[in-house]
């Protein structure tokens, strides 16, 4: 089912990040704005869920396809998409950007 990926695994992927992140996304940043009445506060949560839950989707359907284990697939996954500091050029706990000079 998922194998090396190529276009095989490409309805799995739009389901996981197209349907499941962008139900998740949208009806927990309605429900979090209900409840919170922040704007920003409901984006972040809702954003970062909407990045979380379809990754922990995936694992499950790796487990249901029978290429990995569940409890690694899910705590694996889980850490990697848990730690916002991977989308900010963190690396080892400092702060890690290349070394490039923006162009004039």
């Amino acid at each position: 089912m998922f194998g090396n990926g190529g276009i095989t695994t490409m309805g799995v992927n739009i389901l996981n990040m197209g349907a499941v992140g962008g139900f998740v996304g949208f009806y927990s940043f309605k429900g979090l704005k209900a409840a919170t009445r922040s704007v920003p506060v409901s984006a972040f949560i809702a954003a970062w869920l909407a990045c979380l839950i379809p990754a922990l989707c995936a694992s499950v359907e790796l487990w249901l396809a029978g290429t990995f284990p569940l409890e690694a697939g899910l705590v694996a996954m889980g850490i990697y998409h848990c730690d916002h500091r991977r989308h900010r050029g963190y690396r080892y706990g400092r702060r890690h950007l290349p070394d490039y000079e923006c162009p004039a």
